[in-house]
């Protein structure tokens, strides 16, 4: 069978970049012919999803270097059996992909479902918003926060998640992370049968020896670990402002180490600065993004996982891999 993967960026960003890096060679082992199609190039500090030796005679297709009309021309000459797509940005773009061959969608986000993608409304608290996309969540844009305070924004987020929803629907099968976002498809109005539970792989690592997590030295600093992207969602923000109050309560200095990066990072840093000045016993590191083996040292040196999220996560893997180490986790 050939597979063409789509997905927005070419390089690792994130954990559905990560999930892709772990697919490609699987289904290689798996007798399947696969091709790599995305929309841009953009991060080329990053390394490359496509890069191992193992994938090196796998064609990869760029927009942002070859242009559309020549990506399209070399995925249609390639004749694909199925195109599995994952977070393609340009709804026109992922239409192309629907009429160039029987695709199947793998749901990471709240795609389609929500004007901002982020489920959650910000006022007069944050709380997880329930509702079935439609007209009537432009009446909540403003009233909860959904989004930003932009009216054309607004009106052109709406319409955009309007035209993927009709995009979905064209799909001959959506994919999931969690039994949550499946029960979201079905609740805008896909048939059961079409919408598929598939977990995540939890990548295994090296377990540190029992003694090491056993023994706790209550004489030394108390190790933070947030790792992801540095959005609004992921509440880094209340992670930070906490350390003061986190170091009161244990009685220890407590140190923050915060992996990821995102559009977020230079407001995080700034409250950081500000609380590190008023606390001498607060400690945070920025780090950047990490890959597979770097982020498992830093699962390694943590006592405790943090993950703040402000919106209903659709799947949180950081969770589980840190529990393969050992680690627990502090989760809202």
């Amino acid at each position: 069978m050939r597979v063409a993967i789509a997905n927005c960026f070419h390089r690792l960003v994130g954990g559905v970049e990560t999930y892709l890096q772990q697919l490609a060679p699987e289904l290689l082992r798996n007798r399947c012919e696969i091709a790599f199609f995305s929309e841009t190039n953009e991060l080329d500090t990053r390394p490359a999803i496509i890069a191992a030796p193992a994938l090196s005679d796998v064609p990869v297709w760029c927009i942002s270097e070859l242009g559309a009309g020549a990506a399209f021309a070399a995925l249609r000459n390639w004749r694909p059996d199925v195109i599995y797509v994952h977070g393609i940005q340009d709804v026109a773009v992922e239409a192309e992909l629907l009429a160039t061959a029987p695709s199947v969608f793998y749901a990471h986000n709240y795609t389609g479902t929500c004007i901002s993608g982020r489920k959650s409304f910000r006022t007069p608290t944050i709380e997880p918003c329930g509702r079935r996309f439609g007209a009537a969540c432009l009446a909540y844009y403003y009233a909860r926060r959904c989004g930003g305070l932009n009216p054309v924004t607004m009106w052109q987020d709406y319409r955009r998640q309007e035209a993927r929803l009709l995009n979905l629907r064209r799909y001959r099968a959506i994919v999931t992370s969690s039994e949550h976002m499946r029960r979201e498809y079905i609740k805008h109005g896909f048939a059961a049968d079409s919408v598929h539970l598939v977990r995540l792989p939890i990548t295994e690592h090296k377990l540190p020896t029992p003694s090491s997590r056993t023994t706790i030295d209550r004489s030394r600093e108390l190790r933070l670990l947030f790792a992801g992207r540095m959005v609004f969602e992921k509440g880094g923000e209340i992670l930070i402002a906490a350390l003061r109050r986190v170091a009161s309560l244990t009685g220890r200095s407590v140190q923050l180490d915060l992996v990821g990066d995102g559009y977020e990072r230079p407001a995080w840093e700034k409250l950081a600065h500000q609380v590190m000045q008023q606390n001498s016993n607060v400690r945070t590191i920025f780090h950047p993004w990490m890959e597979s083996a770097d982020l498992a040292a830093a699962f390694d040196s943590a006592d405790l996982l943090v993950v703040p999220s402000v919106w209903p996560e659709p799947f949180g893997l950081t969770g589980p891999e840190a529990g393969l180490h050992s680690v627990p986790a502090a989760a809202f």
